[in-house]
């Protein structure tokens, strides 16, 4: 697959609880992105919008809150069912479908756009991250493969 512009890791979070967890992997998986990687973090997913300019694969991390284990990586490829149009259980006043939809209606959303929900299960601002180093590390590495798939490099 031709790469024709940057690739970008974006994560979304606070530093209330597990909400941090995108940041987290964003801040450890920074040092292994290969040329052509940027890698960046904001507060809520309208930030996003200042960074699409020369990006042609996007992923985005962000917490989630779920039923499954601590830690569980959902991945979806945009436009996915699952979050076209979805902007309940959101922390953000302005959801990230509804951000990549104001993307998309702009002209400015990325080729390829990939989102990862992490499970967390504590968001108050005065909870600690709940997900173990190493499990962290496990988040990482699980991500970090699958970017990095030669079939996946760009896209």
């Amino acid at each position: 697959m031709i790469n024709i512009g940057t690739n970008l890791i974006y994560g979304i979070g606070s530093p209330n609880g597990d909400d941090q967890i995108g940041w987290c992997v964003v801040e450890r998986i920074r040092s292994q992105l290969p040329e052509g990687w940027q890698a960046k973090c904001g507060l809520v997913p309208m930030d996003l919008l200042n960074h699409l300019e020369g990006i042609y694969a996007l992923h985005v991390l962000d917490a989630c809150e779920g039923e499954e284990e601590l830690g569980t990586i959902h991945r979806f490829e945009w436009p996915e069912h699952n979050l076209v149009g979805n902007s309940i259980a959101t922390s953000h006043d302005f959801s990230l479908s509804m951000t990549l939809e104001l993307a998309s209606s702009l002209g400015i959303l990325p080729s390829h756009v990939t989102v990862w929900g992490i499970v967390g299960k504590l968001f108050g601002p005065s909870d600690s991250l709940s997900l173990s180093e190493c499990d962290l590390k496990k988040v990482v590495a699980a991500i970090h493969q699958f970017i990095m798939r030669k079939d996946n490099v760009g896209a």
